[in-house]
């Protein structure tokens, strides 16, 4: 089991409602997808990412079909020119 964690950085926190609205969309829509957890930084201290990403991949193969995935090509469109910062690990010791 692959597990992708992802921290995002907006550069406006106002954006975080629908980056976690739009993310949890793509549950039960990427068949590569084992597991899906999003959720918003709730504790305002200066440096923290705006929201954590979680997903498990039965494999590095099924972590690829997830990035490539129409679903989360979209995703990363829609949330690049709104990035002020990203942070990712890939790991199967979790």
């Amino acid at each position: 089991m692959i597990t992708h964690v992802v921290l995002l950085t907006l550069k406006d926190s106002a954006d975080c409602d629908e980056a976690v609205a739009r993310l949890r969309g793509l549950d039960g829509e990427i068949e590569s997808l084992a597991s899906l957890q999003v959720a918003p930084n709730t504790v305002s201290n200066r440096g923290n990412a705006d929201l954590v990403l979680i997903t498990e991949h039965k494999d590095a193969d099924a972590l690829e079909a997830y990035q490539v995935h129409p679903a989360h090509v979209e995703f990363v469109a829609w949330a690049g020119p709104r990035l002020d910062g990203r942070a990712v690990v890939d790991t199967d010791g979790l």
